[in-house]
Parts: structure tokens; C-alpha cells; sequence
């Protein structure tokens, strides 16, 4: 699983990607516990896929979630304060 931040595709909701093998998969919103769809990016995690994902981005106190955030706000017209608590992915499940 990866994670990619596209900020400059146009798009005015704050969202992350996530590429299985490599290929476009499924999107998460930053502000809030929903997925995005959107070109290829159609799809959801499994729950176990959700909780890893989850995890990892708790890890060391955030930090890779602070990642994105950062990396969204680069070039993002609609920022996100870099302390925006992560909404509970886990309940979209």
C-alpha cells in the first residue's frame, strides 16, 4: 500500500491516495472519516487494509499523518490546520 498527496489536480477536497501494487485504488478525505471517488480511485479498503492503514498513520505521534497534511497544504487553497485531529477511518468500515 501506498500513500500519494496530489494537490494540484484540481480538485477542492482534501484527500489522500491510495495505490494497491502500485495501481490508483481507493481515496480517503482529511477532514473527514469518508472515502473520495473519483478517476480511478473508486474503490474501499478492506477492514484489516483500514486498520493497517490506520495504524500507520499513528504511528510515532502522527507523524505520518502530519505528512499529509503538510504535503496537502503545499500548494492547497483550502489548507488544513497541521493539528487537525485524524477522524476515525475506522468507522467507515
Amino acid at each position: 500500500m501506498q500513500i500519494w498527496v496530489y494537490n494540484r489536480e484540481g480538485e477542492n477536497i482534501p484527500h489522500f491516495h491510495i495505490k494497491i501494487e502500485g495501481l490508483p485504488y481507493a481515496c480517503l478525505q482529511i477532514n473527514k472519516a469518508e472515502w473520495f471517488s473519483h478517476r480511478a480511485y473508486c474503490k474501499i479498503l478492506y477492514k484489516k487494509q483500514l486498520k493497517e492503514l490506520y495504524n500507520w498513520l499513528c504511528e510515532n505521534n502522527y507523524k505520518h499523518w502530519k505528512e499529509i497534511i503538510i504535503e496537502w497544504n503545499k500548494h492547497a487553497n483550502n489548507k488544513i490546520d497541521i493539528n487537525f485531529q485524524i477522524p476515525n477511518y475506522l468507522n467507515i468500515i
